[in-house]
């Protein structure tokens, strides 16, 4: 290899070395819910009262308003989090409510 030439390859390979060391921030998507808040959710509660404590729901189910779907995903770079909260209403009024939480990777 000309000498010339070595200084560029140096330098691509650091460059691409580097590459690999910058930092991935965690990527977000949807509604972070606090347990805090989740906990305080009671069956009678109104849409209004639980618009109120979560806001709005990521997810609506078009074929039905009876169903509200809270959506969060975090993917950390190594592993990815879904986690869902599912709330059901009858008339104005929450009567269930379900969660799950599904790790996908790692």
């Amino acid at each position: 290899m000309p000498v010339r030439k070595l200084p560029i390859a140096l330098a691509l390979t650091l460059a691409a070395a580097l590459t690999a060391c910058i930092y991935q921030p965690p990527i977000q998507q949807g509604n972070a819910l606090e347990p805090e808040l989740v906990a305080q959710l009671k069956p009678g509660m109104t849409r209004d009262q639980v618009r109120y404590l979560l806001g709005t729901p990521m997810a609506r189910n078009d074929f039905s308003d009876r169903q509200w779907d809270y959506i969060y995903y975090i993917d950390r770079g190594d592993a990815a989090e879904k986690r869902t909260l599912t709330l059901y209403f009858e008339g104005d009024r929450l009567v269930n409510m379900e969660r799950d939480v599904a790790t996908i990777g790692g």
